[in-house]
This record gives structure tokens, sequence and C-alpha cells, in this order.
């Protein structure tokens, strides 16, 4: 009997590289030390591979009749049974790591923007705050993936391309066109091509120069905007359309990361403007001054609060 196969936990310990240097340099010279490391190095080279139960129950089950046949061994004597368990715990580190790496993230922090190539070559401009998720392995047969956030979308000809959103959502077949979803409130402007959106009962096909706002209760509608080759925010400046207050909040929250107190004394307030992106001052000036609000805003520590009227 190997000296590590009275210790329950020894192989979970290797695994989790918990052992000391001697035991693992012991360990890992051994014979049936480098079985194991070979099963490790294999796994890495793994791909989720598609698995026979059927198959799989029988040959247990042949195992388990062979396993009768003998005499009856301690389980600490049967060198079979710890190959068992170090397969099995290799298994198990091999499903989590494909697990986690099953969809790509790109995600875009405060104050930043993030240009995300997809695998067809489609590319979507990441707003401040904003991430997508999608499966590479699966992107030639479906290309669809989810938006939290903002992102402008340049995609290329070819089968439908649909992004997903909490409220409702938007395919094409190759356009550009720019997507917003935050809070209660989706957003989807239509630069070239065409454009379907799809909410609940709402159903529609935008043209370039159209956007559609659609809010979580249920109301749309579908109004013009100035068309240019991209959405402002992609150089340097946000602008927002009838948008309330609060919203207008998030907005610079998005942007510069500010620490906003706020207790929603103004949230009758229906915003029309824009703010650049690149200074914090400059830009709460140019939301609150029009509108007569008072605030106090601390550059160094990006905390903004706005001021109730005495």
């Amino acid at each position: 009997m190997e000296y590590w196969q009275d210790d329950d936990t020894f192989l979970s310990r290797w695994l989790n590289d918990e052992l000391s240097e001697e035991e693992k340099l012991r360990f890992e010279s051994s014979e049936a030390g480098q079985e194991f490391v070979k099963m490790m190095q294999a796994s890495t080279l793994l791909k989720a591979p598609s698995y026979d139960v059927e198959a799989g129950l029988s040959q247990l089950k042949d195992a388990i009749t062979t396993e009768n046949d003998v005499p009856v061994r301690p389980l600490y004597q049967r060198p079979a049974i710890w190959m068992a368990i170090a397969a099995s715990l290799v298994l198990i580190v091999v499903a989590s790591v494909l697990l986690s790496d099953a969809d790509t993230e790109i995600y875009a922090g405060i104050g930043q923007q993030e240009l995300a190539v997809l695998p067809d070559g489609s590319k979507a401009q990441l707003n401040s705050n904003s991430t997508i998720t999608y499966d590479e392995e699966n992107w030639q047969q479906e290309r669809r993936l989810q938006l939290e956030g903002e992102a402008f979308f340049e995609v290329k000809k070819g089968s439908k391309f649909t992004v997903n959103t909490a409220i409702g959502d938007v395919s094409v077949l190759g356009t550009s066109f720019n997507v917003k979803q935050r809070g209660d409130e989706l957003l989807v402007a239509c630069y070239t091509g065409k454009v379907k959106v799809v909410s609940g009962d709402f159903d529609t096909v935008l043209t370039p120069g159209k956007i559609a706002k659609i809010t979580s209760d249920g109301k749309a509608r579908v109004f013009d905007f100035e068309s240019e080759e991209t959405p402002s925010w992609i150089n340097g400046i946000t602008t927002l359309d009838e948008t309330p207050f609060k919203m207008v909040l998030e907005e610079l929250e998005n942007v510069y990361g500010l620490d906003i107190q706020y207790d929603g004394a103004y949230d009758t307030i229906i915003y029309t403007g824009g703010f650049p992106n690149n200074n914090a001052g400059n830009a709460i000036k140019l939301v609150l001054d029009p509108l007569n609000i008072r605030y106090a805003f601390d550059q160094k520590s990006k905390s903004l609060t706005i001021l109730n009227e005495d």
C-alpha cells in the first residue's frame, strides 16, 4: 500500500496545491503520482465532450461485477479504487473549468469604453458600465448575445443577429445600430439597414434615423433622431432626450463613477440635453445649472450631493 492511500484528504490537497514541497515532490516522483500528473495534464487539453451515460453505467456495472468475483479487500488496499477517486476529482476540476468558460463576457468599466470583436467579425462598442455575454462555441450556429447597459453594433451580413435585453430583443441581418437598456427603459436607434425590435406586444422594424423607446411597463413609441455615422457617446458626448432626472444622474454615475446623494426631490423633471464625457465638473454644471438645481460637488472624492430648495 502506498504511503498516501491511508490519507482521505491527500488527493484533494494535491489537486488544490496544498501539499508541502516535500510531500508534492515525493508523490509526483512515485509511479502512481506520475499517472495522476499525466491525467491532469491531459485534462487541460479537453473541451467539453459528449458523454454516453448508458455506456458509462454499463462499464460501472461490469466493474462492480468484476470486483465481486475476487476476494474482498479493504478500500485502501485497492489501487483501482484510488485511481477511480483520483479520476473523479480530476473530472470535477475539469468540469468546473469548462462550465465557467461556457460564456464569454466583455465588460466596460465606469468611465471606460470597450471594443469587442465578435467571432464573425461583427463589432460591439460598449459604453461605460456595460456588459455583453455570448456563447463563442455556438456563435456560428446562433449569433446571439445578452446586453446589460449600452453598446453600438456594427453587424456583418449573415444569419440573424440578436441582442437580448431585460426589456426586449433586437435582431438584424447586417446593419449598425445602438442599444441602450438601463433601469426600466430600452432605447434602440437604427443607423444603417433595418432593425427589428420586439418587447411584449410591441413589434416594429426601424429604418435609419428612427429610434424606439420602450419601458418595462409596456409603453413604447418610435420617433426620429438626427442620424450620424455613430452615436455621440463614442465621440465623447452623452446626449439624452426626454429623460427622467433620476436616469440623468445615473448616466453621470456611469460615465464618471460618482457617489451621488439624492432623495428624489426632482423626479418630475424631464431632461433633454447632453454633457461631455471627459470632465465631471463641466458635465455636472451643464446638466444642473440650466435646471436651477443646487448641488455640492467634491472633485477629489467624486461625491455629488443634490441639495433641496430652501
